[in-house]
Formats: structure tokens, C-alpha cells, sequence
């Protein structure tokens, strides 16, 4: 069997050794720089993005404190999770080295991710902490929240939240930042975002992560992290339905009074609707690389005839988005995203706009945080979105499938069969043939209008649009059935918002 090793250490290398006799090491993967392009033992030593070139049977992941990060990492770029193992722990010879004080493998995960663990002995003032907690509360428990993405970062939010809504008072749910992905750069997607959601659930902050590390390391026996992992994967939690009632709505009277005074500064003085195209600019300027997502992209000149239209109804139109370059000028839209882009604008801009138009990214869910509807335009899988937060007047208009082979359209059933095998990495759509059409500027004015007719109440859907939609759900209960039980489907079930009726209308080769 032919193995690749992820870690290029002295674990790495001590594993290696074990296995050699029975399995053919063709490679070590590194995420150290200075590792990579060299060779041990004759082997080479790689970068993780040689990972889709390279055929082997399983990887081994040799890390003790990194390896759901690293799990991550690579299924983010294709690789079945089948093909994933670790190490087995019971043959470590050093296994007493990571034992650390008798503190549990998980354990020392969680002590190793709290990234502040500077101050570990300042045990009168933590032990007094401590005290009051462990009298107040019967069960502690420990979770891992990724914080890096925006869009991954809200859907595990409302699961977290979901979760400690069903608790006792006497249980606390401790929710540690996870934002190593394994990669060099480290990164909060929006720290005011990990603040606002902190109101809601207790997310251990920056100046307390030490006190969390000493108590990690001092009584691993009072903490329960038996489901550290719980919301590390999205598949299985349901979506959840957003009204003001569960929108996370919390700002404090100050915050409103500044937000306020930002929106008038830049010119959001009247009813706005808020545009995002997503590009590889900000995975590229934060993380080095965009994880294959090509497919997700759009040009934000597809807009400009929408912009227009809302521009007649008196409506203005803001670009959203980090690190993003001035745009071009362009009559009726604020370039919010080259100009003013700031984690606590972001927020409240979107808790403030009409709703929300975006290619699929994640951060269209900052406008679902305050209950506000998004339109998905460009939208493509038609899966993935456990866990995920949406609203009863969510809209979307999905990209054409087209065949080269087969020289058609891929209806909606053949879609979403393809998704499965294909799971959102664009260089497997374009090996199985199929080209990504992205909407017309008519379409997305079309589903622009029909929001704008649905929330005002003057939307009416014809006879045909009442048949056509029902058609369109039959086959996607179908499909969901399909997409939930296929085992290398890791991202969720299909998505829950409804697809415009101006678009079915004119693309019925979708029901076919």
C-alpha cells in the first residue's frame, strides 16, 4: 500500500520506521517552509498543495496537537476523509513526553490551541476563579469554534448556540477559538464578530486564555472534552430558520449610536441593499492561496445593471468585502469594501440593509446574523450547508451546468449528482467536462426584483409558478435523501433557500 506521511518531524520520521516493512512511504508533506524540497531517508518532502498530484492509498497525519487542522487542510483540498488516519497513539515510545502532568491527549490539543499560554502561574488569582466556577456549575465542557472563515464561523455559532439553549443552568459550554488551519498565517476572520457572538455563548477571549490553559493543565478531571470535535464538521447538524426572534441582534446602545454615525458619514442616509463578489483576494492575502474555489467567483461589473435598476427605486447600493482594491467608479454604489472596510462596520452595515446579494461566500451570513434576507446569486453546489442559518425570504438563482460532452444543460437532479462527486473544487468540474455559466446581469436584475416585490408584498406567483415550484421541490426531497446519505458528502444537505420563480420560469430544463 502505497502512504504518505504528514509531518516531517522526528514523529514523522519515527513512524516511518514502524510501517516501512509493510507499506511503501512515496512522500512526506510539511507545512514548514524550510522542510519542504528537501529529503529524508531518500524521500521527498513536499508542500501540502503537491497533495491532488500525488497517488497514494492513506495519509498518515504525524502530529499530537495540530491534527484536526491538518484533517482540515486536507480535505479542503480534495482528499476524501476515507483516505485520512492518524497515528496510533499506544506506539509511541515517547508516549511519556506528551503525558504532561497526566493531562489526556485531547487535553493537551486544547491547552496547545489556547495560542496566549504565557501566564500559568498565577494560581491565587486563577484558583479563586476557579472556585466560583466549579461552585456555580455542575459540568464544564470544552469545544474547539473556528473563528478563521467568516461563513464557517456563523453556521457554528447558531449550532453552539443551539446547543446551549437546550442546557441546564447548571452546565457551562466553553467555546475555545480555534485558527490554526496549519498554514503560516493565522487569522480571526472578524473579531468584533467573536465579541458580538461572546453575548450569546462563552467564547474564551484572548486576555483569558491563559487562566483557561492553567485550569486545563491544573484539573483535567473536572473538564468534560469528550466532545471537543462536536461542531467541527457542519454534515449533520440541521439548518436553522432565522427570525428577529434568534438573530443575533445584540448590540449595545453605544455601538447603535456610533453605527448610526458611520452609516451617515458615508452616505448609507436612506434604505440600501448590500452586493458581494466573492474573489480569491482575501484567502490570498490572508492565508497565501484561495483552496481551488475558482468557481465561486464572479466580477463585480456583473452587478452594474442591478445597481442601475435599484438606483430607480431610490435605492442605494453598497460593495462589501476585505482587502478588496477601489473599484472602479460606478454611479449609486459606495465602494465600502475598498475605502472604509472595518470588522465593526461590516457588521453593522449588514444588520442595517434591505437584504444582502452575494456569489456563495460566507460572508453573505452576516446579514442572516440580524435576520436579514440574502439573495444567492451565481449559487453553486446546490449542497453543503449544514448547520446553516437562513431566513423565510432567502432567495437563489443557480449557476448552468453545461456538458461539452453531452453538449446540454445539466438539470437539477444530474446537478446536484454531479456535486457529489465533485464537492466544490473547481478542477474537478472542468475534468469531468462541465463549464460553470454564470447568471445574466438580467437574471440577477429579475430575482433582485422579485425580492424586492416578495418583501413588499406585491409578489404573486402565477398558477405555473405554484406547479413549477412544486416540481422543483419533489425533486429536491429526492435529492436530499441522495446528497445526506452518501458517505463522502462532508459538507451538508441541500441549500435551504427558495430558487426565484422569475429564474425557473425561464431555465424548466431543471425539472426535467
Amino acid at each position: 500500500m502505497q502512504v504518505v506521511i504528514f509531518g516531517a518531524d522526528k514523529l514523522g520520521i519515527d513512524f516511518y520506521f514502524e510501517i516501512k516493512a509493510n507499506e511503501e512511504v512515496v512522500a512526506f508533506i510539511d507545512n514548514n517552509v524550510e522542510k519542504q524540497g528537501t529529503a529524508i531517508l531518500g524521500i521527498n518532502v513536499y508542500s501540502a498543495d503537491i497533495l491532488p498530484e500525488l497517488v497514494f492509498d492513506k495519509i498518515y497525519i504525524a502530529s499530537l496537537f495540530h491534527y484536526t487542522s491538518i484533517k482540515c487542510q486536507i480535505v479542503k483540498m480534495g482528499i476524501f476523509q476515507g483516505k485520512i488516519s492518524y497515528l496510533p497513539i499506544e506506539n509511541y515510545n515517547n508516549k511519556k513526553r506528551f503525558a504532561d502532568n497526566l493531562m489526556g491527549f485531547k487535553n493537551r490539543k486544547l491547552v496547545d490551541s489556547l495560542y496566549c499560554f504565557k501566564e500559568l502561574f498565577r494560581e491565587d488569582k486563577y484558583e479563586k476563579a476557579w472556585m466560583e466556577i466549579k461552585e456555580k456549575y455542575k459540568n464544564i465542557f470544552i469545544y474547539e469554534l473556528s473563528v478563521e472563515a467568516i461563513g464557517e464561523f456563523i453556521q457554528r455559532s447558531f449550532m453552539a448556540v443551539n446547543t446551549c439553549e437546550t442546557d441546564e443552568n447548571k452546565i457551562l459550554r466553553v467555546f475555545i477559538p480555534q485558527t490554526d488551519t496549519g498554514t503560516a498565517v493565522r487569522r480571526i476572520c472578524n473579531k468584533f464578530l467573536v465579541k458580538l457572538i461572546g453575548r450569546k455563548i462563552y467564547i474564551v477571549q484572548e486576555k483569558e486564555s491563559s487562566f483557561w490553559a492553567y485550569i486545563l493543565r491544573t484539573y483535567p478531571e473536572d473538564i468534560d472534552t469528550s466532545e471537543y470535535d462536536k461542531f467541527s464538521s457542519r454534515k449533520n447538524f440541521p439548518t436553522y430558520k432565522i427570525s428577529t426572534d434568534n438573530a443575533i441582534n445584540n448590540f449595545t446602545g453605544e455601538e447603535i449610536q456610533e453605527g448610526n454615525i458611520m452609516l451617515e458619514r458615508i452616505g448609507l442616509n436612506k434604505p440600501y441593499v448590500c452586493f458581494a463578489a466573492r474573489t480569491a483576494t482575501y484567502n490570498n492575502k490572508t492565508v497565501g492561496h484561495d483552496f481551488n474555489y475558482s468557481a465561486r467567483n464572479m466580477n463585480f461589473e456583473d452587478y452594474e445593471m442591478a445597481i442601475k435598476f435599484l438606483q430607480k427605486q431610490n435605492i442605494i447600493t453598497v460593495k462589501m468585502g476585505r482587502y478588496e482594491n477601489q473599484m472602479k467608479p460606478m454611479e449609486n454604489c459606495i465602494d465600502y469594501a475598498g475605502l472604509y472596510a472595518d470588522d465593526f462596520n461590516d457588521l453593522y452595515i449588514a444588520s442595517k440593509c434591505e437584504f444582502f446579494v452575494s456569489s456563495p461566500s460566507g460572508i453573505m451570513f452576516m446579514a442572516t446574523l440580524f435576520a436579514k434576507p440574502i439573495l444567492v446569486v451565481n449559487s453553486m453546489p446546490y449542497f453543503g450547508y449544514g448547520g446553516t442559518p437562513y431566513t423565510a425570504n432567502d432567495l437563489y438563482i443557480p449557476r448552468k451546468y453545461y456538458d461539452v460532452n453531452r453538449k446540454r444543460y445539466l438539470s437539477l437532479r444530474e446537478a446536484v449528482k454531479l456535486d457529489l462527486q465533485c464537492l466544490v473544487w473547481t478542477d474537478r468540474y472542468e475534468k469531468m467536462g462541465i463549464q460553470l455559466i454564470d447568471n445574466t446581469p438580467e437574471e440577477i436584475v429579475a430575482a433582485i426584483q422579485e425580492m424586492l416585490e416578495r418583501l413588499s408584498g406585491r409578489w404573486h406567483d402565477t398558477v405555473e409558478d405554484k406547479k413549477n415550484y412544486e416540481r422543483y421541490m419533489e425533486i429536491y426531497h429526492q435529492m436530499e435523501i441522495e446528497t445526506v446519505d452518501n458517505p463522502d458528502n462532508w459538507m451538508g444537505g441541500l441549500i435551504p433557500c427558495r430558487i426565484a420563480s422569475s429564474y425557473l420560469r425561464n431555465n424548466l430544463y431543471l425539472l426535467a
